[in-house]
């Protein structure tokens, strides 16, 4: 049996996705996160949550797109570290990104 992992994604612009076919992986999931709430600096993200067999870090990079760690709650809730040490609990909404071959 194949090891899969989890882990969010966001960045600027179109979704690369490329990327699922170098890291064997899907979307099955999006979340919107609020950011600097009750700022100036206020804004809505979409993170992608990606099940896969790798997670080419540096390659998400390349396309200015961050990884996050996640850990599985129970069902579609998940915790995502976005920042340091703070963990977010976030509820995934069904989504379908995926690499044409797999």
């Amino acid at each position: 049996m194949t090891k899969v992992i989890h882990y969010a994604v966001s960045g600027r612009g179109a979704f690369p996705t490329d990327m699922l076919r170098y890291d064997a992986g899907k979307v099955i999931g999006t979340f919107e996160v609020v950011v600097a709430e009750g700022t100036e600096f206020q804004k809505t993200v979409v993170l992608y949550l990606v099940e896969a067999r790798h997670r080419t870090v540096g390659r998400w990079n390349s396309f200015l797109w961050n990884t996050m760690d996640v850990k599985n709650v129970v069902g579609d809730t998940w915790n995502v570290r976005v920042v340091g040490d703070t963990w977010n609990v976030l509820r995934a909404t069904e989504a379908c990104i995926e690499w044409e071959g797999r």
